[in-house]
């Protein structure tokens, strides 16, 4: 049985058209259909590295509010460039869906800055569904930029949230500002099992609130590399070493431990 009809994935391409100003062809339609129903089905719908753009992120959106892909419980639109405009298309989905089975979303690498941001995480707030969010970096092409000006979004996410239990930021740039206030809705988030704030500016300044945080946090996994850390690595490990974090996993590969 096909997971969708040719109708449906034909919207979806030619939305890809218009965002690289291509001409729609029957051969390039089979291509991308081929490539869509060969890589997803299970429940996932696997759109990753598919040159997809805005207008096409926000027509994947779209599909995935007709009742008819209520089957899917997995999205991964990975390594595309749906920036801000597909992002908040995404986060409609997240909020109109947020009672059903849509359960991981795997958004890495797709140009999605501050705003887009700002509305997948108000989405988030208020969805009891979805278990996993990547926002990381596939490769390096096309990286999330969402910064410090989303991290009250995700604060506030993080307080509200109870199903949320995996969330990648890698490479988001949130920088110290961005730390201390993704901070106060870490501390109070109960249901995150794994987080990874590599390569993110946090300085010893972000590291310490976020130490402080996951002292009353249920955290399992945290990967805190590249961000430039040194003395904030004392902290961490001495409340690691004395019980005070239920952690498994800390990760603090490459940062400046010992240079200070």
């Amino acid at each position: 049985k096909r997971e969708w009809s040719e109708e449906e994935l034909t919207r979806i391409f030619s939305a890809k058209c218009i965002d690289l100003e291509l001409k729609p062809s029957q051969e390039r339609l089979e291509r991308f259909m081929t490539k869509i129903t060969a890589d997803s089905g299970g429940g996932a719908l696997v759109l990753r590295e598919t040159g997809l753009g805005p207008l096409s992120g926000a027509a994947v959106a779209a599909f995935l509010l007709d009742p008819s892909a209520e089957r899917f419980t997995s999205l991964v639109i990975a390594g595309n460039a749906i920036r801000d405009l597909g992002a908040t298309a995404i986060a409609e989905v997240l909020d109109k869906r947020g009672r059903d089975q849509l359960v991981s979303l795997d958004m890495r690498s797709n140009d999605i800055g501050p705003e887009g941001g700002e509305a997948l995480f108000t989405a988030l707030g208020r969805n009891l569904s979805l278990t996993a969010l990547d926002l990381g970096v596939l490769g390096g092409v096309q990286r999330n930029r969402l910064g410090s000006k989303a991290c009250p979004a995700m604060a506030a996410a993080l307080a509200l949230n109870t199903s949320l239990t995996s969330l990648s930021l890698f490479g988001n740039g949130m920088g110290t500002e961005g730390g201390r206030t993704f901070a106060a809705g870490l501390r109070a988030n109960t249901t995150l099992r794994s987080l990874d704030l590599s390569l993110n500016g946090l300085k010893d300044e972000g590291t310490n609130m976020i130490a402080e945080a996951l002292e009353s946090a249920s955290l399992e996994s945290v990967n805190l590399s590249q961000n430039q850390i040194t003395k904030a690595a004392v902290r961490l490990s001495g409340a690691l070493a004395s019980g005070r974090l239920l952690l498994q996993t800390l990760n603090l590969s490459y940062n400046l431990i010992g240079a200070h």
